[in-house]
């Protein structure tokens, strides 16, 4: 799962449309019911759901790819809109037909043009799909591309280490320029190259081991 693309938007809607009471990977979850035949989640709700990415090889461990991210906007269906245009807006009647309308086209306005997270490309609004056959909710799928870009770690590169956490036997006499994998295998939970950058491998983690 990417997790940035979907954290990222969740946060930015989350601020810029606090209506919104709900949000979850997409699973299935309106098409369900609980125990006592009710929905099982808060409404407005927004569902996220990513489309099928081809990864190409950009080069250095990069990878980039197109994809579509569907939005799945959810909300209760009150009342028929039939003959609201007779309906002076700014009413509460009028408001309340309209309030299932007004989620998904503030969602369109936030994300038009916004990144995410490990993107590369803003999002943009490629199509919308009505949903509406799900007993009182109304559903709108706002369908963006965009592209996203991963680098890949390669356990196979040698790194210059400074510091290294270990888990099990203590790994001494460790220095200069060593085979990462060989690292991970003997346990590293917390390698740092020269640049202080993380190369981060799950495991227990123990205070660092100065190498000099």
């Amino acid at each position: 799962m990417l997790l940035g693309p979907y954290l990222s938007i969740c946060r930015t809607l989350r601020e810029k449309v606090p209506a919104i009471k709900h949000y979850d990977l997409y699973n299935g979850q309106y098409l369900k019911r609980n125990d006592k035949g009710e929905i099982p989640f808060k409404r407005p709700a927004v569902f996220i759901q990513y489309g099928d990415v081809d990864w190409v090889e950009q080069g250095r461990n990069i990878k980039e790819g197109d994809a579509l991210i569907m939005i799945h906007c959810v909300t209760d269906t009150l009342t028929e809109m039939r003959n609201m245009d007779l309906l002076t807006p700014g009413t509460t009647e009028y408001d309340r037909r309209a309030r299932a309308y007004a989620i998904d086209e503030a969602v369109q306005d936030v994300m038009e043009d916004y990144t995410p997270e490990d993107c590369i490309r803003a999002m943009r609004l490629r199509k919308t799909i009505p949903d509406w056959d799900h007993d009182g909710l109304m559903v709108n799928i706002l369908v963006y591309e965009t592209r996203l870009r991963r680098a890949i770690t390669d356990r196979s590169q040698t790194v210059t280490v400074t510091s290294v956490n270990v888990s099990g036997d203590i790994v001494d006499q460790l220095q200069g320029a060593v085979p990462l994998q060989d690292l991970l295998d003997q346990g590293g939970a917390g390698l740092q190259n020269e640049n202080g950058q993380n190369l981060q491998n799950p495991g227990p983690v123990y205070p660092p081991i100065p190498l000099t």
